[in-house]
């Protein structure tokens, strides 16, 4: 019975042990778990961490883009506004010159109406002045008038 004592005693004893070692592996095997746990978790922030950072870097970039654009477009408008400015001032440039030609030409045409009315009134001054010395083609003699007359 002693012997069955010692031996159930050892039993346990053993028992124990085992418990104790299995205890043990199981905390290594949990603390195992835990930093593995903690080790993916980590990876994972970091992971979305360059993620974040990535679309902060496209946000910046597609930023980027979006003002360059923009002040692209603000080029091309200037320039458009400056190429119409010109072509408008051209324009009126060419229209003022046809006025001016059209005026000059009107102008010229009056001066030239003028000058026929001022040497037919000439003559015709010069023709009455004749009639008076001169009335009936006949002057008081009866002599003919000459074209002098």
């Amino acid at each position: 019975m002693k012997r069955l004592r010692v031996g159930f005693s050892m039993s346990f004893a053993v028992l124990g042990l085992c418990t104790l070692a299995a205890t043990f592996a199981y905390a290594e095997t949990q603390e195992e778990y835990q930093r593995r746990v903690q080790k993916f978790q980590l990876q994972e922030q970091q992971q979305q961490q360059q993620y974040q950072l990535q679309q902060r870097q496209l946000n910046i970039e597609q930023q980027q883009r979006d003002r360059d654009f923009y002040l692209q477009q603000q080029r091309d408008n200037l320039e458009r506004a400056k190429a119409q400015e010109e072509l408008r001032r051209y324009e009126q440039e060419r229209v003022d010159r046809l006025r001016e030609q059209d005026r000059a030409r009107k102008q010229e045409r009056i001066d030239r109406i003028n000058e026929e009315a001022r040497q037919n009134n000439e003559k015709l001054q010069k023709t009455m002045k004749g009639w008076a010395k001169c009335p009936a083609g006949f002057k008081a003699d009866g002599s003919p008038c000459s074209s002098d007359d």
